[in-house]
């Protein structure tokens, strides 16, 4: 069957953090719609608006004490959107609110470098695995501010920042959801969507690694801690693995120029309080699944080798190119919304929307 041309809508903004989140706003009335979504979402699983409001307000202030530029761009979306303040928060960090009740990702992701590819480049990507349901809130966030790096980034929800992506400086920046015990039981914190839109303007691994160090320091005096793991990478050939849960931070090392993960950790003294053992049993298998793949194409690994690896359905449907369970309710299925293969030696990015199997890659460039 011949694969499907589908391109993720494409916002270019520019400027001050102000005027970026503005012309952020100002291009997306879809925003209302994503807001209308986002209520229903969270009613799935038990918090009505009156609920909600005041688990926002609970993110503001480490989003300000974190990156105020940062709260600057919200407030900026909000006008440009002509929606209020709370609701654009409420965009940025509803993810974070309901990942503590329910498993909402199933990404897999890899770094390959140096000797593992074809030619010495550096590739980063991974798949974005959600509720079917939420593969068209989906969007690519071009930035150029006046200061800093160039970033691409995508975005899990039209009216969000981005989470994932890669700057001109030549960083790359992966997200997989992980959940241990210490995190459910408050909320506030640093939400993911700030962790990734500040990594993203940062200009080498050193200060990366910082930005998520600030992150988890800000989110342990809240008592919270943020949700997901991040590869970073960089057009250099360095690459790491973090993971941090409440009181402490992990960097992980690639082994042989590849890192392959999904969304349980790795770091051995949190495996005890990991959760997903039981809410994402098959994250154990995609993780090997893909570095096994990578381990057999040693030496020849590219971005068109990596396009087939990341289609790769072994254990369908839980594989690496994932596709809805049947069996379970549609709330509780997970399919690969897109996947994204980064050339970060290039600057250039690779976004399949939908399943890999099912629809062509479109290049994106900085």
């Amino acid at each position: 069957m011949a694969k499907v041309k589908r391109e993720l809508k494409l916002i270019e903004v520019g400027g001050t953090p102000f005027q970026i989140g503005f012309q952020y706003g100002e291009a997306c009335p879809e925003i209302k719609k994503m807001l209308a979504l986002t209520y229903k979402e969270l009613e799935g699983v038990g918090l009505g608006r009156a609920a909600v409001a005041p688990l926002v307000q609970k993110y503001i202030p480490p989003i300000e004490e974190f990156a105020p530029e940062i709260l600057d761009m919200l407030k900026g979306i909000a006008e440009g959107a002509k929606v209020g303040f709370e609701e654009i928060c409420l965009l940025n960090v509803w993810l974070d609110i309901v990942s503590r009740k329910l498993m909402q990702g199933g990404c897999t992701s890899f770094i390959a470098s140096g000797e593992a590819t074809s030619n010495g480049e550096t590739i980063i990507g991974q798949n974005i695995d959600r509720r079917p349901a939420l593969e068209e809130t989906l969007a690519v966030l071009k930035i150029k501010p006046n200061q800093g790096p160039q970033s691409l980034a995508i975005t899990l929800t039209v009216g969000s920042l981005g989470i994932v992506g890669l700057n001109s400086a030549g960083l790359g920046v992966n997200a997989n959801m992980v959940l241990h015990k210490a995190s459910v039981s408050s909320h506030g914190g640093v939400p993911m969507a700030a962790i990734g839109t500040k990594l993203l303007a940062t200009e080498n691994m050193a200060k990366a690694i910082g930005v998520i160090a600030s992150a988890v320091k800000i989110s342990v005096a809240s008592a919270t801690s943020h949700l997901m793991a991040v590869l970073l990478a960089s057009g250099e050939g360095d690459s790491v693995n973090v993971e941090a849960i409440p009181d402490d931070l992990s960097v992980l090392y690639p082994e042989k120029g590849i890192i392959a993960r999904a969304n349980h950790f790795q770091t051995d003294r949190f495996k005890s309080g990991d959760l997903m053992v039981t809410l994402a049993p098959d994250s154990f298998v995609r993780s090997q699944r893909l570095l096994t793949l990578m381990t057999q194409h040693y030496g020849k690994l590219s971005v068109d080798v990596m396009k087939e690896l990341m289609q790769d359905h072994n254990d369908y449907p839980d594989s690496v190119c994932r596709h809805g369970d049947k069996t379970f309710p549609p709330d509780q299925q997970r399919k690969s919304n897109a996947t994204i293969i980064s050339n970060l030696s290039e600057k250039k990015t690779y976004i399949a929307w939908g399943n890999p199997c099912q629809n062509e890659f479109t290049e994106y460039k900085l």
